[in-house]
Parts: C-alpha cells; sequence; structure tokens
C-alpha cells in the first residue's frame, strides 16, 4: 500500500480527469446485459488515467444467474482492479439471493461476500440495440444490498507472514440503486490494520464513498454528486515512526444538450466543481477548489461523427502548499481543447479516439497535451 500522494495533483491534473471522463448524458452501455468498455488516457509522459469496466450474465436456469463483473480504475488517486464471479439464486418473483468471490493467484487476497437484489418482475425488457436484428437488454430498476469479507484467508494464508492486526479479516458493505437514468450508491470499506514483518511495516486504511448520477429520460439534461473519505497510516515498526493521510473529496457536475435543429448537430455544456482536501500526522492540511466550465460540439449528437470541446478549469490552492508538488501553483487558470472522433461498427461497438491540446502553451509537450481512446462493444 501507498499513502494517497497529493504532489501529483497539479494545476492540470482535474482538467486530464474531465476531458477522460465520459459524460453522464452518454453512459448507456452500462444498462445492458454484456458489456466490455476500456479506455486509456495520457496523464504524463509515463502514466494513463487507465479504465476498465466488464460483465457478462446469463440465466443457467428458472431459479439460477451468472455473472461475472471486472472493474479496473487507476491514475494518481485511484489503483482499484477486481474481478468478482457472482451465481445468484432467485428467492420470488422479484428478489434474488447472490453469493461472490473473487480469486487471486495469492489465496490472501481472495474476497467472499453476499448480496441481497430486488429487481421488478419485468426489470429487464427488449428493446432494440444498434444492430436492429437482436435484441438487448434493458435494466428497468434494481437494488442490491451486499457486505464482502476483504482477502478474508489474509491471517492464515499468507506466505509473506503478514497478518490483520486483529485477527479478522475487514468487511467492505453498502448498497447500488439503478435504473436507465439513475444510479446512486454508498460503499463503506471497515478501518483495515495489518501487520508486515517482511517489509518492517503497520498498515492502516479506511475508506467511504457515496456516489448519485441522475438524467432525465430523454438525456437532455444530468446531474452527478460524488464525495469520500480515504483515511491512511503507514508505520516503520524497527523505528516507530509513524506517516498518515486523510483526503476528501467532494464532486458536483451538471450537464445540459440542446439541439441545433438547422444543421442536425447539438451543444453540450457543463459546468463541475472538485474540492480536495489533504490532512498529514501533524495536522497540516492543503486544499484544491477547482471549478470547470465545459462546451463542446457534437456533429451528429451520439452518433459517428466529430467532436470539438473547449474546457477551461479555474484552479486555487490554500493553506499549507508544502505538502503538494514544488511547484504547485496557487491560483491558476487552465484552457485546453478537445478534438474527439466517434466511429461505430455494422453491427456492435464503438471506438472513440481524442487529442488534447492545451491553449496556454505550458504542456508537458507544448501545446499539444496528450490523447485518450475508449472502446466499447455491447453483447
Amino acid at each position: 500500500m501507498q499513502l494517497a500522494d497529493p504532489r501529483l495533483i497539479d494545476s492540470e491534473y482535474q482538467s486530464d480527469i474531465e476531458a477522460y471522463a465520459e459524460s453522464p448524458l452518454r453512459r448507456s452501455f452500462l444498462n445492458n446485459k454484456n458489456f466490455f468498455s476500456v479506455s486509456a488516457g495520457s496523464l504524463s509522459a509515463t502514466q494513463f488515467d487507465s479504465r476498465l469496466q466488464a460483465q457478462l450474465k446469463t440465466q443457467l436456469s428458472d431459479r439460477y444467474e451468472f455473472r461475472f463483473h471486472r472493474v479496473e480504475h487507476e491514475n494518481y488517486e485511484e489503483a482499484l482492479r477486481a474481478s468478482l464471479i457472482e451465481l445468484a439464486y432467485r428467492l420470488d418473483q422479484e428478489w434474488w439471493l447472490s453469493a461472490y468471490g473473487s480469486l487471486e493467484r495469492f489465496k490472501k487476497e481472495d474476497d467472499l461476500g453476499v448480496a441481497l437484489i430486488w429487481r421488478q418482475q419485468d426489470a429487464f425488457t427488449s428493446g432494440a440495440s444498434n444492430d436492429s436484428s437482436s435484441p438487448h437488454e434493458t435494466l428497468a430498476q434494481e437494488f442490491r444490498l451486499f457486505a464482502t469479507q476483504v482477502d478474508f484467508t489474509r491471517s492464515e494464508r499468507s506466505d509473506s507472514g503478514d497478518t490483520f492486526a486483529q485477527g479478522k479479516a475487514p468487511w467492505s458493505f453498502g448498497y447500488v440503486y439503478r435504473t436507465p437514468n439513475l444510479e446512486n450508491y454508498l460503499r463503506r470499506e471497515s478501518k483495515t490494520e495489518w501487520i508486515s514483518p517482511a517489509d518492517d511495516r503497520r498498515m492502516t486504511h479506511e475508506k467511504t464513498a457515496f456516489g448519485h448520477t441522475q438524467r432525465d429520460s430523454n438525456r437532455k439534461h444530468a446531474v452527478r454528486l460524488f464525495a469520500d473519505r480515504l483515511t491512511q497510516s503507514l508505520t516503520t515498526i524497527s523505528s516507530a515512526t509513524t506517516r498518515s493521510l486523510r483526503r476528501d473529496r467532494l464532486e458536483a457536475e451538471y450537464r445540459r444538450r440542446y439541439s441545433l435543429e438547422a444543421t442536425g448537430s447539438q451543444i453540450e455544456v457543463g459546468l463541475s466543481w472538485v474540492r480536495r482536501e489533504w490532512q498529514n500526522e501533524l495536522d497540516a492540511r492543503m486544499i484544491h477548489t477547482q471549478t470547470s466550465p465545459l462546451i463542446s460540439w457534437l456533429e451528429n449528437g451520439d452518433s459517428p461523427g466529430w467532436e470539438i470541446a473547449y474546457g477551461g478549469t479555474w484552479f486555487r490552492a490554500s493553506e499549507d502548499l508544502s505538502l503538494g508538488a514544488a511547484n504547485l501553483k496557487s491560483a491558476a487558470w487552465e484552457s485546453r481543447l478537445n478534438l474527439r472522433r466517434l466511429i461505430a461498427f455494422d453491427t456492435r461497438g464503438r471506438l472513440e479516439l481524442a487529442l488534447t491540446f492545451d491553449l496556454d502553451g505550458g504542456g508537458e509537450f507544448g501545446t499539444f497535451e496528450g490523447g485518450h481512446g475508449q472502446f466499447v462493444v455491447e453483447f
């Protein structure tokens, strides 16, 4: 485990993340039965903002259902990698009980969990996909209550001798509620403390996250809210020195689309606000706030074509700036131009390619800031 390092977060980081993140008005594939999505956007000469989501789901019988989930999200703040194999049993027309787990090479990293799921009777209905000759399934409503025992055999199955300080595996629990135009979730990772004699360290980890995304049925406007708190500490056992860090994030975003009847194109405007706060073991703290307006022109809406977008970020840093990078600006206005091409394949799947240009000329490679690609297939 590495502590979340605020020295990596500069005035351009948030504009990078927003340039590569998909608009909440376009996120439709999550409603599908089976899908695969992968994307990568350049954060620096050596690192990507990397994302992957995949789901395979099939009905085994009238009572049993199988799902495979894969999620990856990695950048300067995230380090998420998880694969879950799930078997669900239908209790009645609307209620399901599922058991799931992850399988890793090292047994100490395996997770085990249970979930109680509620769906309406016709929670999945047939609709038209990109390929009109084959039906696809659209989620109507689902509520999932889950509890996961994380690394449940670490204390007994660790080949490096690391163990939980209390001898018991921690729990992660929460809920997810989804409809085609709404997702709401809460996830709580209880405090975890484990000892690694081989590495001469004791570590703690605790996290709570809440998210809410909602759009209207016509995909004209959307609201996204997010908040999380991450608390970590790292102690060197031999010297009894401890470094700790608490990070709080708050995010709010609004998007709106307007159709240009004369040309068939669309204009999307948005405004986002992000606040990050870090506090270390000496109670020193640093705060970043970013306010980011966005305007983009979409040649054919969500259909294949070009998108040209301007994004700005008003960045401010306050309190103890020594916690940040050596060249951190206390205030800055960052501007960029994003050029994106959407390509759709004949039956299913789409590819998005984008180039980003720093209009301030201060990017790592001059005006050219980096590139981004996303591939999505629904089946």
